[in-house]
């Protein structure tokens, strides 16, 4: 059972405590059209998610860039795991998906459904989310992967970016 400890810092000690970081990543994705149900790109590492070794965080925002300019939405599903649901492009459920303990290592799932084609690339973002996370114990990295909900067909491995804003505890 986790063990609260709300006394052990004054209102004072606990904000100046309080960290809020913004942290860069770029998945791998594979370079032909998807469907809805794909697995996206493999868990990527969100390092330093939280500020010590099995800490919590909240995540409160992710703001999303592509190069090519694709407007379809994706889910981000965040666990404490780097263990692959499936293969690239293919239907989750129609592989072995995560298995039991994978799922349990499920800390939130996000969908990013405004990318709004604006030139030369493509933006969207979603704010306000406030999922608690928790890194594993020995770690203060968390894991990331993506399900396309989309058709889209990128051309390049490589061309999204995310930025996952962080309050860390």
């Amino acid at each position: 059972m986790a063990e609260t400890k709300l006394h052990d810092y004054s209102v004072q000690e606990k904000l100046n405590k309080m960290d809020i970081d913004l942290i860069d990543v770029e998945p791998t994705v594979d370079d032909s059209a998807y469907a809805a149900g794909d697995l996206m790109f493999d868990p990527i590492e969100i390092e330093n998610a939280v500020a010590v070794n099995n800490g919590t965080a909240i995540l409160q925002s992710i703001a999303v860039a592509n190069d090519d300019a694709l407007t379809g939405s994706f889910d981000i599903v965040f666990t404490a795991s780097n263990d692959s649901p499936g293969t690239l492009n293919n239907a989750i459920a129609g592989e072995s998906g995560l298995s039991d303990a994978n799922a349990d290592s499920i800390l939130g799932i996000t969908s990013i459904s405004n990318m709004v084609d604006v030139g030369g690339c493509s933006i969207g973002s979603k704010s306000n989310i406030g999922l608690v996370i928790k890194a594993p114990s020995g770690s203060k990295s968390i894991y990331a992967f993506g399900i396309a909900q989309s058709t889209d067909n990128p051309t390049a491995t490589t061309g999204y970016k995310l930025r996952i804003g962080i309050i860390k505890d």
